[in-house]
């Protein structure tokens, strides 16, 4: 059944309701299921001993009452006191945690296994942790050995082998050994994604690959990560798409142009909307007055009349037919 019934002090579900799951332990303490931040589905504690509960991550859940923070067992006993300012979640059996504002790792025992000593920590990634002290950063192992010396500005999580760092304002990428693979002459860099990175230098955006070299000239006044071998761009205040050679796929010529999401996309002209395909083929004419967003296969569509004053809306399917008139007040989409 779904309680939307549970107390403030559940924390996170507060506003979805939680699944009840039942009894799952020798002391029949209810759990429940909820999402955690990656948007899986995750148990929780259905009780409302502490103020806030979070997700079970091997086989511990974060739990906080009165500012102080430590850890829950399934059968809601306390099993690494609540003596932590924040704490996060267990992983290859480490957490970070911070006290008197110091930030380090522990086990699953409460043990501390890397000392209290840095003014922030991060998850380990790749082996790595990112770590913060005095306004600089640098990398630990799971040994609490510095292997990356804290001596830039800023930095990144290891992500395929590569973290960016920053210094003197300038970015760049280094491997997990700290060799600087794609030079520091840059002034932003996104994250590597499908073999390239983003980057931007004298107000131009452009792509460089993974040992910095320039893939896409930097003209672009607007880019965006690719993703399924497409890019969003923009240029004199139009975007289109491009593909990972630079070759444009959609052209330029759009005043708004959206995410793609199953295929479609919607776009605008002059404060007209429409949707196109992958292809750049427009397949719901670009002749409303709202933005078009499918729901199931459907959506709606929206024509205003040229004073302004009477909306009258209808449902389009995704080939573009209109499948209800645009004669209501109001429109949903449905499957």
């Amino acid at each position: 059944m779904i309680d939307f019934t549970i107390s403030t002090k559940i924390g996170m579900a507060l506003y979805t309701g939680l699944l009840s799951l039942g009894a799952a332990n020798d002391r029949n303490i209810p759990l429940g299921a909820d999402y955690d931040w990656e948007g899986n589905i995750c148990e929780v504690l259905l009780v409302d001993t502490y103020d806030y509960v979070d997700c079970f991550s091997e086989g511990l859940a974060r739990v906080e009452l009165d500012n102080k923070a430590g850890y829950a067992n399934k059968n809601n006993e306390i099993v690494i006191p609540l003596q932590f300012s924040e704490v996060g979640h267990f992983n290859d059996s480490l957490a970070w945690v911070e006290k008197n504002g110091k930030a380090g790792f522990i086990n699953p025992l409460g043990q501390i296994v890397i000392p209290l000593e840095y003014d922030r920590v991060w998850n380990f990634a790749e082996g790595f942790a990112l770590v913060k002290l005095d306004d600089k950063y640098g990398f630990i192992d799971k040994a609490g050995k510095i292997v990356i010396p804290i001596e830039w500005d800023s930095a990144s999580e290891f992500n395929d082998g590569l973290a960016q760092v920053e210094k003197n304002k300038k970015f760049g990428f280094m491997d997990k050994t700290g060799k600087v693979v794609v030079p520091l002459h840059f002034d932003y860099m996104g994250i590597a994604s499908q073999g390239l990175i983003r980057v931007q230098k004298d107000n131009k955006l452009g792509y460089v690959d993974t040992a910095g070299n320039v893939v896409i000239p930097l003209k672009y006044y607007y880019a965006q990560t690719f993703f399924d071998g497409l890019a969003e761009v923009g240029e004199n205040n139009k975007f289109g798409y491009i593909d990972k050679t630079g070759r444009v796929v959609i052209p330029l010529i759009y005043d708004e142009i959206w995410f793609f999401e199953n295929g479609l996309a919607s776009v605008s002209i002059n404060n007209k909307w429409g949707v196109i395909d992958k292809k750049g083929r427009t397949i719901v004419p670009i002749i409303y007055d709202a933005k078009i967003d499918f729901y199931e296969g459907t959506a709606k569509v929206l024509k205003v009349d040229e004073w302004g004053s009477k909306d009258k809306w209808g449902l389009v399917d995704r080939t573009g037919k209109i499948i209800v008139p645009l004669q209501y007040d109001d429109a949903y989409s449905f499957d």
